[in-house]
């Protein structure tokens, strides 16, 4: 017997799951209910029947207890939002910036030089009479 999106999408409700599976190209996924905010809700099979009803069951349980555990870690008092660590490694400019006086000021000027020099070399364009 052929196995169906809706005979999964049932076996989850029976169990008292409310995420469904749904199909994409190339794989399947969860959506709805308990996965709503899962880091990681794919399944990647070809076809439906690369698994038995029972299978997709234990997958969608191991996606729970996964992003259950992975989700923990990312809660935050204030927000959701990951945060990128910080690094402290020293930048071999800043030692060069004790012995400019200004450089950010002197890389202005050069840059608005070049943007001039441009603009000075551009064809200048035709003025149409008019009488």
């Amino acid at each position: 017997m052929r196995l169906t999106l809706k005979a999964i999408n049932d076996e989850l409700a029976k169990r008292g799951y409310t995420a469904r599976l749904a199909r994409a190209r190339g794989y399947f996924y969860f959506l709805f209910g308990e996965a709503a905010y899962w880091l990681d809700r794919t399944v990647n099979l070809p076809t439906l029947n690369s698994l038995t009803l029972p299978e997709w069951i234990t997958e969608f349980e191991l996606l729970r207890k996964f992003n259950r555990k992975h989700r923990a870690g990312h809660r935050s008092g204030q927000n959701s939002v990951v945060r990128r660590p910080i690094a402290s490694l020293p930048c071999p400019q800043t030692s060069d910036l004790a012995s400019r006086s200004n450089p950010s000021k002197k890389n202005a000027e050069m840059l608005a030089d070049k943007i001039r020099g441009k603009r000075d070399m551009a064809p200048k364009r035709k003025q149409n009479k008019s009488s």
